[in-house]
């Protein structure tokens, strides 16, 4: 009895080592399909035939094997980038988000004293010296990083990030700006400014910068997400005509 006991508990061990190792195995091919996905999404918006895929959020389904790639692709171009906006667009996109006037002017300028060297206090007499509870002074390093702003917190932030992107030098495009965004920007202007403006107007988005999104799903329902902002007008590793900004893993 105890040598049968003793063979199948080492059996039973055996045997979910076993099915855990086919599991990473598949987990590890996954990622492999999803890596290889924004290769070939990011190939498919270099090419100008008709074969281009337009960063304009898109779906495009590709199978490979047993393993269903959905492939996205969403122009950056008219993101807000919060470490370059100036303080009357973060408050305007505050307040497009549902934020009221006086508060969304507040948590704009803390937004700019966060990246400003010193918190801003730099050029006050003794300002910052000690201060150990200070903003950073420093561009934001991601997106998250603004739910640390006082006011901010991760309810406002969730409204926010959708969009903000760190990567966009200049102002957004009107023409390949979000609803949000485009209210934010009209806000802006003005109520003297002209109506119909380009935002109505059809163009091709802008796709040097894009985010690339690939959900891999196998036969079974595994899932594994790869999600990465790239940019197309400059040489990557490898002499590769685009460069891989940042990598992100939404969810596995």
């Amino acid at each position: 009895m105890l040598i049968s006991l003793l063979v199948s508990t080492i059996a039973a061990t055996g045997s979910g080592r076993t099915r855990q190792a086919a599991d990473l195995r598949r987990n590890a091919q996954l990622r492999a399909e999803a890596d290889g996905g924004v290769e070939e999404a990011v190939f498919h918006l270099l090419d100008s035939s008709k074969a281009h895929w337009a960063a304009d959020g898109s779906i495009h389904r590709v199978r490979r094997g047993d393993t269903l790639l959905s492939l996205q692709l969403v122009s950056q171009a008219g993101r807000v980038n919060p470490n370059r906006a100036s303080p009357e667009l973060l408050a305007a996109l505050l307040q497009a988000v549902g934020v009221d006037g006086r508060r969304a002017t507040v948590l704009a300028a803390g937004i700019v004293t966060w990246r400003y060297p010193n918190g801003g206090l730099a050029s006050m007499p003794g300002g910052g010296a000690g201060r150990d509870d200070l903003p950073p002074g420093a561009p934001f390093e991601s997106i998250a990083e603004l739910g640390l702003v006082p006011g901010i917190g991760p309810g406002l932030l969730a409204s926010l990030a959708p969009h903000l992107s760190l990567y966009r030098d200049g102002d957004p495009e009107v023409a390949a700006a979000d609803p949000v965004v485009r209210e934010a920007i009209r806000a802006l202007a003005g109520p003297d400014a002209a109506d119909g403006d380009a935002a109505e107007a059809p163009v091709r988005p802008d796709d040097t910068l894009v985010a690339v999104t690939v959900l891999a799903t196998d036969a079974a329902g595994r899932r594994f997400e790869r999600r990465t902002i790239v940019q197309t007008n400059a040489a990557g590793a490898g002499g590769r005509p685009f460069r891989i900004m940042s990598v992100e893993m939404p969810s596995g």
